[in-house]
């Protein structure tokens, strides 16, 4: 849990540097903060040397709240910081003693992430980027003891579109999440690990 901690505090590191820098009206302009929402789909993995004839797994839509920020470090290059709740679905079907089985999949992840998206066109209005970065992630539906929260870590990849409207900033963004950590085992199935694709919308301003 310790290096947990140690990781959350790395991936706000930027943020830290931000406010020490916020010094005079540029940088102040060069700092948003926002919300977003977005729809997942999740894409249920099965470890290595497990028989998936014996499982059947269903992948569903969730959906994804969470607050940000972001700061302008050039032209072409910005860091974003969230920190979102997200909420995921899915099912197993299975042998069970000769009886068929299905199973509901649920988790509701809190997760705090750090990205830089790279825009490798100066545009004011319509401008598209890319981005990358690193994110942890905590499932909260195992119970209220923040002791016993295990984490996973997660690469996340994927491009959007900044649009400048009149009041803010409007960013329909895609974005992969690769899981890098075994889910808990949840006595059905085996360790396995989640994968998603999220259509995700940013309003910044």
């Amino acid at each position: 849990m310790k290096l947990s901690i140690v990781v959350a505090f790395t991936l706000f590191i930027p943020l830290f540097s931000i406010a020490q820098i916020i010094t005079n009206q540029d940088s102040v302009r060069r700092l948003q903060f926002g919300f977003m929402l977005g729809v997942n789909y999740s894409q249920i993995e099965t470890s290595e040397g497990v028989n998936k004839d014996d499982y059947f797994l269903e992948n569903e839509m969730g959906f994804t709240l969470g607050i940000l920020a972001e700061y302008e470090i050039n032209p072409k290059l910005k860091s974003i910081n969230t920190m979102e709740t997200s909420f995921y679905n899915g099912s197993v079907t299975y042998v069970d003693n000769l009886y068929l089985r299905h199973q509901k999949l649920e988790w509701t992840n809190l997760e705090i992430g750090t990205r830089l998206n790279w825009h490798p066109f100066k545009r004011e209005i319509n401008s598209p980027y890319i981005t990358l970065g690193p994110e942890i992630q905590f499932d909260l539906s195992k119970g209220n003891n923040i002791n016993q929260l295990r984490p996973k870590y997660i690469i996340n990849a994927g491009f959007g579109m900044d649009t400048q409207l009149k009041y803010f900033k409007f960013t329909p963004e895609i974005l992969y999440s690769y899981g890098l950590s075994e889910v808990d085992n949840i006595g059905l199935l085996p360790a396995f690990k989640i994968h998603t694709i999220a259509l995700m919308l940013y309003f910044k301003g």
